[in-house]
């Protein structure tokens, strides 16, 4: 009687055990499935990223002879408001 006991209590942990080794291998499906789209998301997001950052014209922002050129036509516009402002006072 003793050993048909423990035989049911081993049946029933198996059982157990067997239910969460299924349900484990589930989650880990779809941790997987999870993961296979992020990585895709993410693929996707790069390569925008870097066709957004070869757009970019960096070379006009560090070239210095264009920003001196740029610097020197906002300080003639700003001579000339300057020279409009002080004429009307």
């Amino acid at each position: 009687m003793a050993y048909d006991q423990v035989l049911e209590q081993l049946e029933m942990l198996q059982s157990q055990v067997d239910d969460a080794q299924g349900k484990l291998n589930e989650r880990r499906k779809q941790a997987e499935a999870v993961y296979e789209t992020l990585v895709k998301r993410g693929t996707a997001v790069e390569k925008d990223a870097l066709k957004a950052f070869e757009d970019l014209e960096l070379d006009a922002l560090t070239d210095r002879t264009m920003l001196d050129e740029q610097m020197s036509k906002a300080k003639a516009r700003f001579d000339n408001l300057r020279a409009k402002v002080t004429k009307a006072a």
